[in-house]
């Protein structure tokens, strides 16, 4: 099971991290855009479903804490940096060859 997970924020991203974080609350998550206006509605999304999660009992208050805590909000990847992280390899592949994945 990995410990951290990085996406783009963009318009989905940050859905799908939330559902990533609700099943794994202890992982930490990367959301990452180049415009940093998606990641502000970001994290105002998460606080917002957390908020509506425990309003409607689907959710505790401890575990909606859990969820929000380690995301990071990362504005301004150029397309030549790498996004580094402890795995085996060191590193991950630069955005413009994702393309060839």
């Amino acid at each position: 099971m990995p410990n951290e997970v990085a996406m783009i924020a963009g318009t989905i991203g940050p859905d799908i991290g939330y559902y990533i974080k609700t099943a794994l609350p202890n992982i930490k998550l990367y959301l990452v855009d180049v415009v940093e206006e998606p990641l502000k509605n970001a994290q105002k999304r998460f606080e917002g479903y957390a908020k509506k999660a425990v309003e409607s009992k689907k959710m505790k208050e401890d575990k909606a804490k859990e969820v929000l805590a380690n995301i990071v909000f990362h504005h301004g990847l150029q397309p030549d940096q790498e996004l580094r992280s402890g795995d085996r390899s060191g590193h991950r592949k630069h955005s413009s060859q994702a393309e060839d994945l």
